[in-house]
C-alpha cells in the first residue's frame, strides 16, 4: 500500500495523468544514440505493460499496440483509495423453503433443520446479490455537481490565499489531491492549517472525500 502511495506521488510529479485506466508510452529522442527512448514510464505497481512497441523512429515517434492498463488485485469496491464505503446493497440468495415442509427420517441428511420458530427448514445460503441502483434528474446533478466542484475550487483558492499572505509562498501539496498523501504528509498538512488558523476535521474530511470522488469520476470516464 505505501509503495502504491509513493509511485502515485511519483506520477504526480511526473505529470504522468494517475486517472486514467489506460495511458499510452511517451518517447523522447536519445540524441548521443539518436533512438527514441521511452520515458515516463507508469510504475508497475499500478499498471501493468500489455502489448509490444515495435520500432519508434523519427518518421515514426508513436507506439503500435503497446500500452500501459491500469489494474487492481481485489473487488473495486474493497479498495478503500477509491470507496470510503461500498456502493452496493449485498444481501445473500437462499435456495430452500420454509413452509410445507414434513419431519423424517432423513432430516439431517437433506439438510432440514429448524427456525427459531421451531418449523421445519431447508434454507441454505448459495450465494450473495451485490447492485446498486440510483435515481436522479440528471439536470440536477449536473448542476450540483458543478456547484459543488465550483464552491471546492473557491475553498482550494481561499486556502492558497492565506498560506500566499502568511508564509509568502503557495501551497506546495494541491489539497484536492490530500488522499493521495502519507498519513505524515496529512498530518503536516494540518499542522499548517492550524497555523494558517484555518483548521476543522469537517475541512480535511471534505478535502479528503472530494479528491477520492474526483479521481473515481474521471477513472470511470476514461478507458
Amino acid at each position: 500500500m505505501e509503495l502504491k502511495k509513493r509511485d502515485t506521488l511519483h506520477m504526480l510529479t511526473e505529470g504522468i495523468p494517475i486517472y486514467k485506466n489506460a495511458i499510452m508510452p511517451r518517447y523522447e529522442k536519445d540524441e548521443r544514440l539518436k533512438i527514441q527512448r521511452e520515458v515516463h514510464v507508469p510504475p508497475e505497481s499500478l499498471f501493468m505493460a500489455i502489448g509490444y512497441d515495435g520500432a519508434v523512429t523519427d518518421q515514426a515517434p508513436v507506439a503500435g499496440n503497446r500500452h500501459y492498463r491500469k489494474y487492481y488485485m481485489d473487488e473495486l469496491e474493497n479498495n478503500r483509495e477509491i470507496f470510503k464505503h461500498s456502493p452496493f446493497y449485498k444481501t445473500p440468495v437462499m435456495r430452500g423453503q420454509e413452509r410445507g415442509l414434513k419431519a423424517g427420517l432423513f432430516d439431517k441428511l437433506l439438510g432440514i433443520g429448524k427456525t427459531e420458530q421451531g418449523s421445519l427448514s431447508s434454507l441454505k445460503e448459495v450465494g450473495w446479490f451485490k447492485g446498486h441502483v440510483s435515481v436522479y434528474n440528471e439536470a440536477e446533478r449536473e448542476t450540483q455537481a458543478g456547484q459543488k466542484a465550483s464552491k471546492l475550487a473557491s475553498i482550494v483558492k481561499l486556502l492558497q490565499d492565506v498560506h500566499t499572505k502568511k508564509y509568502g509562498e503557495p501551497l506546495r501539496i494541491d489539497p484536492r489531491n490530500l488522499f493521495l498523501q502519507s498519513a505524515d504528509s496529512k498530518n503536516k498538512f494540518k499542522r499548517r492549517l492550524i497555523d494558517m488558523e484555518v483548521h476543522s476535521e469537517e475541512l480535511m474530511r471534505l478535502l479528503v472525500e472530494a479528491g477520492q470522488e474526483q479521481q473515481l469520476l474521471k477513472q470511470l470516464q476514461t478507458p
